[in-house]
C-alpha cells in the first residue's frame, strides 16, 4: 500500500465541525504536518501542555470556547505568542473575524479560503520546508 504515513503532530485543530476538521488534517498531512485537535480549554491547554506546535487553526464558530479569548490568551503568553494562529469562519460572521484581528491572529480568513487556500496560507507563514 502506497499510504502516507502519519507525520507527528505539529499543527493544533480548535474546530468544532468534525468534517471540516478532516478535510484540514488531510490537507495538513499532505503538506507533512500531522496535527491534534481540541474543542475545549481544557483539551486546548492538554495539547500545548504537551507540544509546542507549528501552527494553530482556531474556528470562531467554535460553540466549545471563545476562540478569540483563546487567540488573545495564546499571544499574550510567552510560550505560544510565536505560534502562527489562523483563524476562520463564514465570511457573514465579520464581527468574529474582525475580534479574531484584534486578538492577534496571524491570518483571519473564511472557511472557502481556508478550504481552498490552506497550502498556500501555511506557505505564506513559511511554514512548509521543500514542498515544491
Amino acid at each position: 500500500m502506497s499510504e502516507l504515513t502519519n507525520p507527528a503532530p505539529e499543527a493544533l485543530l480548535v474546530v468544532g465541525d468534525v468534517f471540516f476538521s478532516a478535510k484540514l488534517r488531510d490537507t495538513l498531512k499532505h503538506l507533512g504536518m500531522g496535527a491534534k485537535s481540541a474543542r475545549t480549554d481544557a483539551e486546548v491547554a492538554g495539547v500545548l501542555g504537551a507540544m509546542q506546535p507549528r501552527l494553530v487553526i482556531v474556528d470562531l464558530t467554535i460553540k466549545t470556547l471563545s476562540a478569540a479569548a483563546l487567540i488573545a490568551r495564546m499571544k499574550g503568553e510567552d510560550a505560544t505568542r510565536s505560534v502562527p494562529v489562523i483563524a476562520f469562519a463564514g465570511h457573514v460572521f465579520t464581527e468574529a473575524l474582525g475580534a479574531a484581528a484584534e486578538a492577534g491572529a496571524d491570518r483571519v480568513v473564511t472557511n472557502g479560503q481556508i478550504a481552498g487556500n490552506l497550502p498556500g496560507i501555511v506557505a505564506d507563514l513559511g511554514l512548509l520546508t521543500d514542498h515544491s
